[in-house]
């Protein structure tokens, strides 16, 4: 799944940076050589995707436990990469 999702992010954002810690994914999304946004993702996900993206101004963690309990970001809940993509940019579109 997550091999999946970074190939089409890629097709969006000009850098996609992931690392994995304490069961969730944490992806940094670059606009030209500046980092931008924050995804988390969580590992195991069932019958949805779902994950919550932020801008990296207005957070004060990179740590995607502590994100997902932050007043900050948006949620995104999808049944298949495609609609998790399209949400995205939506939230991103949302976020400035």
């Amino acid at each position: 799944m997550i091999n999946e999702l970074l190939a089409e992010l890629k097709k969006i954002f000009d850098k996609v940076l992931h690392e994995e810690q304490n069961g969730n994914y944490l992806l940094t999304l670059f606009s030209g050589n500046e980092p931008k946004y924050i995804l988390c993702i969580p590992v195991k996900t069932k019958e949805y995707i779902y994950g919550k993206v932020g801008r990296l101004d207005n957070i004060y963690t990179l740590n995607c436990l502590d994100f997902f309990y932050s007043p900050y970001g948006l949620y995104i809940f999808a049944r298949n990469i495609d609609e998790f993509v399209s949400k995205l940019s939506d939230k991103i579109k949302l976020l400035g």
